[in-house]
């Protein structure tokens, strides 16, 4: 079972597919943000910023790890520009991130459904550790 809170609300994925189709759901923005973890487990826990076709994906091994983003090479980004994500319906909540950490929602979806089945690191994509 996958925990998964996004903006609006917390849901439970028995799934892939359910994990999937709650991760589709987008504010009419065209973004939303969502922390994953296992069952009633708080560690390790996943979290993914996505805006549009972009998300930026930050892996909390335990409570005193600072994590591991996600590294990323989006051809239609400047590898020196940020990209913004919003984590709350309120725009004065956007963070930017380095365009260096952004992948594709493609590659973010799939390395959701790996954490879902395994609490490890994704190995699908590259991470750097804070």
């Amino acid at each position: 079972m996958m925990k998964v809170i996004d903006i609006d609300a917390t849901n439970t994925a028995n799934s892939v597919a359910e994990l999937e189709m709650i991760l589709d759901r987008r504010h009419a923005a065209g973004f939303n943000s969502f922390w994953l973890s296992h069952g009633a487990r708080e560690y390790p826990k996943l979290s993914l910023l996505v805006s549009g076709e972009l998300a930026t994906l930050l892996y909390l091994p335990d409570d005193g790890h600072p994590g591991f983003r996600s590294v990323g090479a989006v051809p239609s980004l400047s590898s020196q520009g940020m990209s913004r994500f919003s984590i709350s319906s309120n725009s004065a909540d956007d963070v930017e991130v380095l365009n260096n950490a952004v992948v594709s929602w493609p590659t973010a979806l799939k390395a959701a459904k790996e954490f879902s089945l395994s609490a490890e690191l994704p190995p699908s994509i590259e991470w750097f550790e804070l």
